[in-house]
């Protein structure tokens, strides 16, 4: 999941600043098509084993069984916290990475601890609450960050990559410049 993020960030960035807006597009777009196939093979996979892994670890029947029904809820959380790592990639990539950021907040601290906390204490729901709370907040971060990939204007991205770039070109020509100025100056001294 974050080998596919880090690979979609960078994918989308390097594309952008070759300016090579559509190439930059049909990646953000087929990694988070593939982190959702991914996401729903790992859920697959969680629901296929729910039944035996909590007796791995365990042979108190209580806890195979909860471990059984709360299984079904990670498995829930896999199919959108996968596309939800690699959104965070496309952001970075398109030099936003505190977008990812305040989503992360917002989805997380304001959003899913105290959902948690309300369902798992107060409707008195447990663990199954705490993470319906955590799946709530998954959610919110996945619907931001998805809304922001499907308004990218990906032509203004690549110009704006395009100055970024060029930026630091000229700065390192004239750093360079500098440096070789320096270096006949003292050398003729």
């Amino acid at each position: 999941m974050l080998s596919l993020a880090t690979c979609a960030s960078t994918r989308v960035s390097n594309e952008l600043g070759a300016n090579q807006a559509g190439r930059a597009c049909r990646s953000a777009y087929v990694s988070l098509g593939a982190s959702t196939i991914s996401g729903c093979i790992g859920a697959l996979v969680m629901v296929g084993v729910r039944g035996v892994w909590g007796s791995l670890f365990s042979h108190d029947q209580g806890i195979i069984k909860g471990v059984e029904k709360m299984m079904l809820l990670m498995a829930l959380i896999e199919v959108v916290n996968f596309p939800l790592a690699v959104c965070g990639g496309i952001v970075r990539g398109t030099a936003r990475p505190w977008l990812g950021m305040y989503a992360n907040l917002g989805g997380f601290y304001f959003l899913a601890l105290p959902m948690a906390v309300l369902l798992a204490f107060k409707a008195a729901l447990g663990l199954g609450g705490m993470l319906i709370g955590f799946l709530i907040g998954l959610a919110a971060c996945l619907i931001l960050l998805v809304v922001f990939v499907a308004r990218v204007d990906w032509e203004v991205e690549a110009g704006k990559a395009q100055k970024l770039a060029s930026c630091d070109v000229l700065e390192d020509v004239r750093e360079c410049v500098n440096h070789r100025t320096t270096e006949t100056v003292g050398a003729d001294a």
